[in-house]
């Protein structure tokens, strides 16, 4: 497999879209990215390179929020097993405080 299968395979299981991931987890991670499941779930029954890869830039031009979409990919990352669980600085509180995201109890590549 290619560097850019790889890569998109990746961006396809952060995004929710890949054809294997969990209802489970599709879920939480629609819910983190405030993207709808059934979006997801229709997205992610496109076949070949370039169905994924649009499937994957549908849910990107649906985030929306600023800086917040960088930890929304964190913290789906992290839903998907890919890296732990981010934790955010509050500049007010002067402390480091877990992601404000809902995660919903699912497992990594639950």
């Amino acid at each position: 497999m290619g560097t850019q299968c790889r890569q998109l395979r990746a961006a396809a299981l952060l995004m929710g879209v890949a054809a294997t991931t969990s209802h489970r987890t599709r879920e939480a991670i629609a819910a983190v990215l405030s993207v709808g499941v059934l979006v997801l779930r229709e997205l992610s029954r496109g076949n070949g390179y370039r169905a994924v890869g649009r499937a994957v830039c549908e849910v990107l031009r649906r985030l929306r929020g600023g800086a917040r979409r960088a930890v929304q990919l964190l913290v789906s990352g992290h839903l998907i097993g890919r890296w732990g669980e981010p934790w955010c600085w509050d500049p007010g509180r002067q402390v480091v405080e877990r992601s404000p995201f809902r995660r919903g109890g699912t497992p990594p590549g639950g």
